[in-house]
């Protein structure tokens, strides 16, 4: 027989039955009648044993009848009673972890699941990413920017960070560095690898660190820098406003090189490293190479910012130089062995991009913001996709309002011509695999970005259809999202890949590196057989600001990591060779 539980263990499922009661929006008496039992319960001085043997539970003020019967069947079974099995059965998972959020209680966590359907943090962060926690009445500006801040001392508590929040403090925390150190300063790790999610930053510096902290005058660093412990030769930092660590390990020159490799790579990555130079009949000393008994010398390689550090390396032992991106352990050594290297995707090689939202739909900015931001960065062309009608929770535009951003469209051409601006939607995939708008409407557009925005939950083979029709249809020309993950968060919903891939390339229809740090999807592993399999891509920020429209320099990581070059990605080409290609697909299925 189970163990009788005590006091606090009943008090603890009387609350947990009132939260749960709260996120399925009962009534305020009810939920309250828990609360109060499970206070009474704690309160009163006399044993719970003595107080059920004796009948005497409901004498206690503030445990009736309802929450007597709930406190006897739980310390009679020791097994979590009925009401509590239901209440946990017909409660998503997810609501639950939303309430550690500060400033999360469960009539707000109610009110994201029933409004925006809302189910775990990550579709928190996404939300509130995509502006979409204003359309709920009662949420203005200042809870929400509770919220946003309590979501980020929740991260900060769980020790792993978006790449795409963390790499503009990394580099900046790199120049800081760079200006106030004399020797060299190399940013390596994860981070460098441009991983979907890092845990913290590690930065290498060429020299003797100093005697003491205050020698770095980290009082003058871009954001504040808390040292946690120093002992030579790292040093442990910590950025307090986000929870992010921050390692400093110096070398002296003569390990430069090898510092750099070994602290860049991945553990997988070193361990073939090594396994592959053993079998070259080297040996390892430390961090160093030897054969014979003599150490492999290195010529110098400078401190130039275009030289890394470690190329001296790859080329005394034959091996192509391999950039850290790709640095994971998988076929990369034996391809540096062969040569087989190519000059991989650059920022610079992006001429425009086409997933972009604006006010119309769930964006933050007016058209014109958008375009005058593009054209700042350089873009030759940047493709409006606001949400389709079946998107209500992020104001999906019906066909007249459609029609009116068309018109606006031209205006801004007008003002803007150096920017060549496209006609896009992002249309949901219903379903049942039809596209939602009509086909009148989806052939005047430049380019439509298909996807899944509902029923993740459908079984494997049927969502695998639904999308596989979706991309049959002669209008869709890019795939976005295709797993339909949010890191930290939510898994991708179960879909054949491989089928998925294998209609794209089929089709030519474009499958979308999604480089909004939230999803940086499709993932970086699935890239290169996608590629052999002769899939191109689309790299897009799905940015709902203007401030992040230059995001798609993730997406670009991503597909480094993935072995991609310029020539793989659609929108690495002009405008006018974009527009052939999207129109090749209509041609085709005519």
């Amino acid at each position: 027989m189970p163990a009788r539980p005590d006091k606090k263990a009943v008090a603890e499922v009387l609350e947990e039955i009132a939260t749960l009661l709260a996120l399925q929006g009962e009534n305020v008496f009810k939920v309250r009648a828990y609360e109060n039992a499970a206070r009474a319960l704690t309160r009163t001085r006399e044993p719970l044993d003595e107080l059920i043997r004796t009948g005497r539970l409901q004498s206690v003020r503030g445990i009736g009848s309802s929450t007597a019967k709930v406190i006897r069947e739980y310390y009679e079974t020791g097994e979590p009673p009925a009401l509590l099995r239901e209440l946990r059965a017909k409660t998503p998972p997810g609501l639950l972890e939303l309430l550690e959020i500060p400033g999360l209680g469960p009539q707000r966590v109610r009110l994201l699941y029933e409004k925006l359907d809302i189910r775990t943090v990550a579709d928190l962060e996404y939300a509130l990413q995509e502006n979409r926690l204003q359309l709920i009445e009662g949420f203005g500006p200042r809870t929400i920017e509770t919220i946003r801040q309590g979501l980020e001392l929740y991260r900060a508590a769980s020790g792993r960070f978006l790449l795409g929040k963390v790499y503009p403090l990394a580099r900046a925390i790199e120049a800081f560095f760079r200006q106030r150190w004399p020797g060299p300063v190399r940013l390596v790790g994860s981070v460098r690898r441009w991983c979907p999610v890092v845990g913290n930053v590690n930065l290498l510096l060429q020299g003797v660190p100093p005697s003491d902290p205050s020698g770095l005058g980290l009082d003058q660093a871009p954001v504040r820098l808390d040292v946690v412990e120093f002992q030579d030769p790292t040093w442990w930092l910590r950025v307090p406003s986000v929870g992010l660590p921050v390692v400093l390990t110096w070398v002296p020159a003569e390990d430069w090189p090898w510092a750099v490799r070994y602290y860049t790579g991945s553990r997988e990555h070193n361990q073939a490293f090594q396994a592959w130079t053993t079998r070259q009949g080297y040996a390892w000393v430390g961090l160093r190479l030897q054969k014979d008994g003599v150490p492999l010398s290195l010529p110098s390689t400078g401190t130039a910012d275009g030289v890394y550090g470690d190329e001296p390396i790859f080329e005394r032992l034959g091996l192509a130089w391999l950039p850290p991106e790709v640095r994971e352990g998988q076929d990369e050594i034996e391809r540096a062995a062969r040569g087989d290297v190519p000059r991989l995707i650059e920022p610079s090689d992006v001429r425009g991009v086409l997933h972009v939202h604006t006010h119309y739909s769930d964006g933050a900015d007016s058209l014109q913001e958008i375009v005058e931001t593009a054209r700042d960065l350089g873009l030759e062309y940047v493709g409006i996709s606001d949400h389709s009608p079946a998107a209500y929770y992020a104001n999906g535009l019906d066909p007249d309002r459609l029609l009116h951003q068309w018109a606006e469209m031209e205006e801004v051409q007008r003002r803007i011509p150096e920017v060549r601006i496209l006609r896009g939607m992002e249309v949901d995939i219903l379903p049942d695999g039809r596209l939602d708008l009509d086909d009148d409407l989806l052939e005047r557009l430049d380019f439509v970005v298909a996807s899944v925005h509902s029923r993740f939950q459908m079984p494997r083979a049927e969502m695998t259809e639904r999308i596989v029709r979706a991309m049959r249809h002669p209008c869709t020309t890019i795939l976005g999202h295709p797993t339909g993950r949010l890191l930290l968060g939510r898994k991708g919903y179960e879909v054949d890949l491989d089928r998925i891939l294998e209609v794209a390339a089929e089709t030519g229809t474009l499958i979308e590196i999604n480089a909004n740090p939230y999803r940086l999807d499709l993932d970086w592993t699935h890239l290169e057989r996608a590629r052999r399999m002769g899939v191109r891509f689309s790299i897009d920020p799905d940015t709902h600001r203007k401030s992040d429209l230059g995001d798609y320099v993730y997406g670009v990581g991503i597909a480094r990591k993935g072995w991609l070059t310029a020539a793989d990605v659609a929108n690495t080409r002009p405008v006018l060779e974009l527009l052939e290609l999207l129109r090749q697909k209509r041609r085709r299925r005519a």
